[in-house]
């Protein structure tokens, strides 16, 4: 039974991440975009676990990119976002004694390998070289936007009790 709930949970991250996403995306000069779903990825990792929230954070990246058309990054989104939920998961849980600097720290960790994760792809792979340099400042802002709603998100996770919920 723990495993379908999680499975429904991660499903309904999945599905935040993705309509939170095309719901709210403010471009950015370059090839990036400002939105919720990160903040939401780096809560599924943190509130289900290194699994469930990987593939919450995931599929409801590589599902925006989709949707939005950014259709040559739903590889690295995918691999990258879930990267992030599972690093996420387990900075939060080796510092989670004081729960507001755990949740800045995972998701500051979590957003650092976004930001270099975007940037070896774009300039490795997509072979975008000089150009893929200004989105580190980009995808930077991105990451600041997504720590911040994420560790509001992560504190009212909390006072709510929901991780014993899930238990």
């Amino acid at each position: 039974m723990k495993k379908l709930y999680k499975s429904v949970l991660a499903s309904l991250f999945a599905a935040v991440i993705t309509v939170s996403t095309i719901a709210v995306h403010i471009p950015m000069p370059g090839v990036g975009y400002i939105n919720p779903g990160d903040a939401f990825g780096l809560s599924a990792g943190i509130l289900l676990g290194p699994v469930y929230g990987a593939v919450a954070a995931g599929i409801g990246g590589a599902l925006s990119d989709l949707i939005l058309g950014y259709t040559i990054y739903i590889p690295a989104t995918a691999i990258i976002k879930s990267a992030c939920a599972v690093i996420a998961y387990f900075v939060y849980k080796a510092l989670r004694r004081n729960k507001t600097a755990a949740g800045i720290a995972a998701c500051v960790g979590s957003e650092a390998v976004m930001i270099a994760g975007y940037f070896i792809y774009e300039f490795l792979v997509l072979g975008y070289r000089e150009a893929a340099v200004p989105n580190i400042a980009f995808n930077a802002i991105q990451g600041i936007f997504s720590t911040v709603v994420a560790v509001i998100i992560i504190i009212t996770a909390d006072k709510l009790k929901f991780s014993e919920r899930i238990k």
